[in-house]
Parts: C-alpha cells; sequence; structure tokens
C-alpha cells in the first residue's frame, strides 16, 4: 500500500520573466526603440512591420509562475491510495488533514534557491524583463510514499526565487519544492562539510543546518544541487489563480545598463 501526500501553497503571487534580444536580431531592437521613441511601449503591441511583440516571450533567462513563498498558507494533507494504485479514484472526502495554517507554522523548511541578475550583455543587446501579480494563487504538489513510511513536514524544503537584483522587490516566487527523509540529509551535509574540511557536529538539528546550507549548495555547488533535483523534487500538480493580473508591468535595459523604458506598475 502507499499514501499519497497532496501539499497546497497559497498566497499571491505572479509571473516573473527575463530574456535577453540578441544583436542579432537588430531590426527587432530598432523596432522596440522606435516604439518607445513613439510613447507607445506596453508588454504587448504592435510593431511598425505588423509583427506583434509579446515581451513575455524573451524570457531565456527565467519565467517563473507561483505564490510568494512568505506569508504564504499551507495545506498538507494525506489519503491511502486504493489497492488498484490509481490515485485518481480518490475522493475529497480520502483525504486527511495533516496541517493548516501559515507556512511559518507548518514545519517545512524555507531557503533561497537563486537570486537571479540583470543578465550579461553583449553591445547592442536589451534585456526584457515582465512582472505581473496576481492573487490567490494555489500551487499544489503530491509525493507518494509507503504507508510504512512516516511523513515529516519538515522533510519538505521550499526554494524561493528571491526578485531584488532584478525587480528591486522582496517577492520570495516558489520556484523548488523537495521532499528529503532525514536518513538523505545527514548523506547531503556529510559530503558537502567534507569538502569544505568541515564535520557535522552531531549535536546540531541537521534540519536547520540543511536549510542553512542549501543556499550554498545551490549557488556554489551546481552538481549537488542537481543531485538533490533529480532525486527529491516533487512536482506541481495544478498552479493556478485568481485569473485577473494586478499590474502589467515592463523594464527594457540596454547594454550599458540605461533603462529604455520602465511603466505599467500599479
Amino acid at each position: 500500500m502507499q499514501k499519497l501526500i497532496r501539499v497546497s501553497i497559497n498566497e499571491t503571487g505572479g509571473e516573473f520573466t527575463c530574456g535577453t534580444i540578441e544583436s542579432d536580431q537588430g531590426d527587432l531592437i530598432e523596432e522596440i526603440k522606435n516604439k518607445i521613441d513613439d510613447g507607445d511601449m506596453s508588454s504587448y503591441c504592435e510593431l511598425e512591420s505588423g509583427d506583434d511583440f509579446d515581451a513575455v516571450m524573451y524570457d531565456n533567462k527565467f519565467h517563473i509562475y507561483g505564490p510568494n513563498v512568505t506569508g504564504s498558507n499551507v495545506t498538507i494533507e494525506e489519503a491511502d491510495i486504493p489497492e488498484n494504485n490509481n490515485e485518481n479514484d480518490l475522493k475529497e472526502s480520502d483525504f486527511k488533514l495533516i496541517f493548516e495554517g501559515p507556512i511559518e507554522e507548518s514545519g517545512m523548511r524555507v531557503f533561497e534557491s537563486s537570486n537571479p541578475g540583470y543578465p550579461e550583455l553583449e553591445e547592442g543587446e536589451i534585456t526584457v524583463l515582465t512582472k505581473k501579480y496576481e492573487k490567490r494563487i494555489n500551487n499544489v504538489f503530491t509525493i507518494k510514499i509507503s504507508d510504512k513510511e512516516i511523513f515529516e513536514p519538515k522533510d519538505i524544503f521550499i526554494g524561493f526565487m528571491l526578485m531584488d537584483e532584478t525587480f528591486f522587490t522582496e517577492d520570495e516566487i516558489l520556484e523548488k519544492i523537495f521532499y528529503i527523509p532525514s536518513q538523505f540529509i545527514k548523506i547531503y551535509l556529510d559530503k558537502y562539510l567534507s569538502s569544505r574540511g568541515q564535520n557535522l557536529d552531531e549535536s546540531e538539528d541537521i534540519y536547520q543546518v540543511m536549510e542553512d546550507l542549501l543556499p550554498e549548495i545551490f549557488c556554489d555547488e551546481p552538481d549537488q544541487a542537481k543531485c538533490i533535483e533529480e532525486k527529491h523534487t516533487i512536482f506541481s500538480q495544478s498552479c493556478e489563480g485568481k485569473g485577473e493580473w494586478e499590474n502589467d508591468f515592463l523594464k527594457i535595459v540596454d547594454s550599458s545598463e540605461e533603462t529604455l523604458y520602465e511603466g505599467g506598475d500599479y
């Protein structure tokens, strides 16, 4: 028998994108600049050539959508998976509530998984950034475990993308979520600390140490971060919000870091 753990994270959040338009698309860059000069720029508009410009399509650096982690409300539930192993047969009445309340009281661990800055540009290139806020974004994740396995909310680690280097805001948008039982945590900590000539203090709370070190691992140890992602990522089953955008922000910056356009933030 298996159990299904369902984790729902709900809060205002939004869609954030960042990408570049390279110099080999000089005609497009020139059209965008002309549109800005004419005072008619927006995240979606028609260019002089008749082509449509959709800013969110220029997202080769990042494109993230989800709730803000800070201040979010969390619901954790569990249900026994039917003998036919078809979790789609589960009804809402099959789920038992484990926890409901603020994320800070859930026992789950939160860490900064990335904090992207502006991309480096070659001369003549531009960076395109967009931001839209949306209320009541609900991101739902599921975990399958053996019915003999004891589930602990503290085994869940939530990584967020911090937006203070790109949008100069304190938004912490949910980017990654891992289920890492304690036996794996010790393995990762021993590996990371030994690579730095350190040992794990047996008197320390390994969950707190893991929470503290995960930002360093994701910043400095890409191979170990990739291993954690591949083995422990929980994938989103659904992510949707109120359906109404609160703003339509667009910013365009050139290779000299001059802001060519900024608007739509309200």
